[in-house]
């Protein structure tokens, strides 16, 4: 007697090699794609590509067009030196931009890019927003950090992005890191469950406290980090902070007292581009992990 799984696979019929040519032929004719040098040359493109980017009648004739000529005014500076950076340690960048088309119309779109190392090249795929079918719940998931529900490490780079591409126009702002100090050990004694509801509450608590003039984002584990619009504010929301970390925890019937590190760096002050503002933080809140209590560093 045959198990149900084998009845469902008897029954299913499976795409043909030439069933997958077909359907990749087709999605890459309505895709726009592009193939990118490592020097940020569009080498090779789609014809949708073509018609979005490139000048009638001129098309790629009119010489090579470089990744940045693509990034609206309103964009980041120097977005293709800052992807170069990211794929040191990665391979794969997603996000929301706004772009710039061949009549210099701006538009917003869904970029990602891939490296192929076989072709010591880069592979873009742009989607405008208005062909994104529930563009806005998948960009919620994509930018939102699955536990704690507050923004995540992506979001807060496109932000930075978009904060260091105005330039002064921009004006002052600061960054500050934020560390929950011995949160391996909440983990060894409570268990998993308890240091996943810590890291929700201090999470909660850091977005109420930050308000109205930071934006809390989760970098990853037990790390933070934040975006605070107005210099003159900065010391103010640590302060803030610090006292609200002075209360208790109630998590499982029980009180608990988490202490933090924070460390903070400042624009422009102290950097212009965003990984030595990030470096500088995380380093400046290393050194406050060296102090007694909660001990905040300036960069």
């Amino acid at each position: 007697m045959k198990t149900y799984s084998e009845n469902m696979s008897n029954s299913i019929d499976h795409l043909t090699v030439q069933d997958m040519s077909a359907i990749s032929s087709s999605l890459l004719q309505e895709s726009m794609l592009a193939i990118v040098s490592l020097e940020g040359d569009i080498v090779k493109v789609s014809k949708r590509f073509e018609a979005m980017f490139y000048d009638d009648g001129a098309g790629k004739d009119s010489g090579p067009l470089h990744l940045n000529g693509l990034i609206d005014k309103k964009g980041p500076r120097n977005f293709f030196s800052d992807l170069k950076e990211e794929m040191k340690t990665a391979n794969l960048w997603t996000g929301q931009i706004r772009l710039k088309n061949n009549r210099n119309q701006s538009f917003h779109a869904f970029m990602q890019i891939s490296q192929d190392k076989k072709l010591s090249s880069y592979i873009l795929q742009v989607f405008p927003l208005g062909q994104v079918n529930e563009y806005e719940r998948l960009r919620s998931l994509a930018y939102t950090d699955e536990l704690t529900g507050i923004q995540n490490f992506r979001n807060f780079r496109e932000r930075m992005y978009e904060k260091l591409g105005r330039g002064a126009k921009g004006g002052k702002f600061g960054l500050l890191f934020i560390d929950i100090d011995h949160f391996k050990k909440v983990n060894d004694v409570y268990g998993h469950v308890v240091g996943d509801k810590v890291l929700k509450a201090c999470a909660s608590r850091l977005v109420k406290y930050a308000f109205p003039w930071g934006q809390v984002y989760r970098k990853s584990g037990d790390e933070f980090v934040m975006i605070v619009d107005e210099l003159n504010h900065i010391d103010k929301m640590i302060r803030q902070i610090l006292k609200e970390f002075e209360r208790p925890f109630f998590i499982e019937g029980r009180n608990m007292l988490i202490r933090i590190s924070i460390g903070s760096s400042r624009y422009p002050e102290q950097g212009i581009e965003m990984e030595p503002l990030i470096r500088m933080a995380d380093e400046s809140m290393y050194l406050a992990k060296k102090h007694k209590k909660y001990k905040v560093i300036h960069g």
